[in-house]
C-alpha cells in the first residue's frame, strides 16, 4: 500500500475520534455524561446555583444513549421547578453513530418570595425522572436525576 491512502485512512480515523471527543467528551460545565454498559447516562447542571433575587436560573439535563438499545426520540422528562416559570425551554439532539445525545435546557424565571433560596443560598429542586423506551419497545425504569 502506498502513503496516499494509508495517509487518508490514517487522517480519517483522527477525524472520528475527535468527532467522539467533541461530542461525548468534556464541555463548558465540567460535568458530561459518559456511556459505559448502561442503557443511558445523565448529568445535570444549575447556572447560578446561589441566584440573586429576579436572577434567571439555567437548568440542563443530558443523556447520552447507545441507539441499538435506546429507542431513538423516546425520552421524556418533566422537572418540577416549584415556584420557578419555564421562560424558555430547549431541546437538542446530536447523533454520532449508534449514540446520541440529548440535550435539555430551561430558562427560570421567578420574582416572588418563594423562589428566595432556604439553605445556604442554594437554590434546590427535587429529583427528577428521566423516561424512556428500550429498542423492543418496552418501557424502562426511569432514570432518576438529582440537581446539583
Amino acid at each position: 500500500m502506498s502513503r496516499g491512502p494509508l495517509l487518508t485512512v490514517a487522517i480519517g480515523a483522527v477525524l472520528v475520534v475527535v468527532a467522539g471527543a467533541l461530542l461525548l467528551g468534556r464541555d463548558d460545565s465540567g460535568s458530561v455524561p459518559v456511556l459505559g454498559s448502561e442503557l443511558l447516562a445523565t448529568s445535570s447542571r444549575l447556572d447560578p446555583q446561589t441566584p440573586l433575587f429576579g436572577q434567571p436560573v439555567h437548568a440542563r439535563v443530558e443523556a447520552v444513549y447507545d441507539t441499538a438499545r435506546v429507542q431513538r426520540g423516546s425520552l421524556r422528562i418533566e422537572p418540577d421547578f416549584g415556584a420557578y416559570r419555564i421562560a424558555k425551554r430547549r431541546e437538542t439532539r446530536t447523533a454520532f453513530g449508534r449514540v446520541d445525545r440529548v440535550r435539555f435546557e430551561w430558562e427560570l424565571e421567578c420574582l416572588t418570595a418563594r423562589c428566595l433560596p432556604r439553605k445556604e443560598g442554594i437554590v434546590q429542586f427535587p429529583r427528577t425522572q428521566l423516561a424512556y423506551a428500550t429498542r423492543d419497545g418496552a418501557s424502562a425504569n426511569p432514570a432518576s436525576i438529582e440537581w446539583p
